[in-house]
């Protein structure tokens, strides 16, 4: 269970991630024994990529292996939800106080399929790795195959 207070786009995250457990149910085992995986190879937490970052690489992993849909881009109405997101820039004065420096507001869609009939008719997957060559499989392709020079971690661009 997650409690979040005024956290609006994070709410949109976790059901998505959310939906995302319940579409494969390698997913969340997977999820699951990378943070554990982190945790225990990374011993300073400082220097260890935070659970929600693994949770990202994983799901943009398995999209490109076919296991995950895109639920981003399945049946996108005509008017998708949007969530409007505020940035705030801070400056720090000579009295050590702060003060908004400027705001910027970023439209942000927020949908995806949540409708799990509607992504089980249309998915696609008829890989049956299993959870040791997929966890093997995340490290060889974030290892020999992605460069973060080229290539960005997306759950939902093509």
């Amino acid at each position: 269970m997650q409690v979040l207070v005024n956290k609006h786009l994070e709410k949109y995250n976790v059901e998505l991630i959310r939906t995302y457990t319940l579409v494969d149910k390698r997913f969340k085992k997977l999820a699951l024994i990378l943070k554990y995986w982190n945790k225990m190879h990374i011993e300073n937490s400082t220097q260890r990529l935070s659970s929600h970052a693994m949770v990202l690489m994983l799901i943009c992993y398995l999209q490109i292996r076919g296991v995950l849909p895109k639920l981003q881009l399945m049946n996108v109405p005509e008017t998708p939800p949007i969530f409007n997101f505020m940035k705030v820039t801070y400056k720090k004065n000579s009295d050590h106080l702060t003060s908004v420096e400027g705001q910027q507001i970023f439209p942000l869609n927020v949908w995806f399929e949540k409708d799990l009939a509607k992504i089980r008719e249309d998915r696609e997957s008829t890989d049956n790795l299993s959870l040791a060559e997929l966890f093997i499989g995340f490290f060889d392709f974030y290892t020999n195959y992605y460069d973060p020079k080229v290539h960005v971690v997306s759950s939902c661009f093509p």
